[in-house]
């Protein structure tokens, strides 16, 4: 037995436009979060700056050591938002919670 709803009703259904439009906009943001691991520093920078440029103003007012403190959180962490986190953490110096 074959279920099927026609087209022009599925269309014609904001509820379920909506929710394909939102599970469309979730997959799109969760792929343009993602970072190429395999950058070297400066290229890492340049990408941030690049896609992020908010994260990037703070990134950049971290000292060396800590750029590079969260380019070796970037290696292991491939999605963006806890590196954002991590960039802000360091500027605010806002104490880690486990």
């Amino acid at each position: 037995v074959c279920l099927s709803l026609p087209l022009a009703s599925i269309a014609n259904d904001k509820n379920v436009m909506a929710d394909i439009s939102s599970d469309a906009l979730q997959q799109v943001q969760y792929v343009t979060s993602q970072l190429n691991r395999k950058l070297s520093l400066a290229q890492f920078l340049t990408q941030i700056q690049d896609k992020y440029p908010t994260s990037y103003r703070f990134l950049n007012k971290l000292s060396t050591q800590q750029q590079k403190e969260v380019y070796r959180f970037y290696q292991t962490e491939n999605n963006f938002e806890p590196i954002r986190h991590k960039i802000f953490t360091l500027f605010f110096a806002i104490p880690a919670t486990e």
